[in-house]
């Protein structure tokens, strides 16, 4: 009995290791991001909402006489998520003009 729980307990020590171990390694790799990289992600991230937003005014637009409410709200989303787009872009453009002339 006291053999099982101490490789239970073993067992419990290594696996608490490996997830500080990983933890550890992802703050790490979170940290070395730099703004760049965390604005083309941003980017690619809205590229999706975008496509989201486009496919729901789609399918919304099969039943407009009874969802026109919704249609709406979609295109005032498309509308906002755009302007958060074009910021993000601008920021893209100014971090690299930043970088050529560093």
């Amino acid at each position: 009995m006291e053999m099982k729980s101490r490789d239970e307990e073993e067992a419990q020590e290594v696996q608490a290791r490996k997830q500080e171990s990983f933890l550890e390694k992802w703050k790490k790799g979170i940290e070395m991001i730099t703004p760049l990289q965390s604005l083309q992600a941003q980017q690619k991230g809205n590229w999706v909402m975008l496509f989201g937003l486009f496919c729901g005014i789609v399918v919304m637009a099969f039943k407009i006489k009874q969802y026109w409410w919704i249609e709406i709200i979609l295109c005032a989303a498309i509308f906002n998520q755009s302007i958060t787009m074009i910021g993000i872009w601008q920021k893209i453009k100014m971090i690299r003009k930043l970088e050529e002339e560093a």
